[in-house]
């Protein structure tokens, strides 16, 4: 839809408080959440045996 109506992708956020960042939307975020996660369990749940 954003493509057809708009020639791009909308994006959401655009933060510039202290420095220039990137600007980035909400899926984004949640990628980037859901790969931290599934580090974040397989880091907890690894094997404490050596191989």
């Amino acid at each position: 839809y954003d493509r057809f109506i708009h020639g791009g992708v909308v994006d959401y956020f655009y933060w510039h408080r202290w420095f220039e960042f990137a600007v980035f939307n909400f899926a984004d975020v949640m990628i980037n959440i859901a790969v931290a996660l599934i580090l974040l369990i397989a880091y907890k749940n690894r094997s404490k045996s050596p191989i």
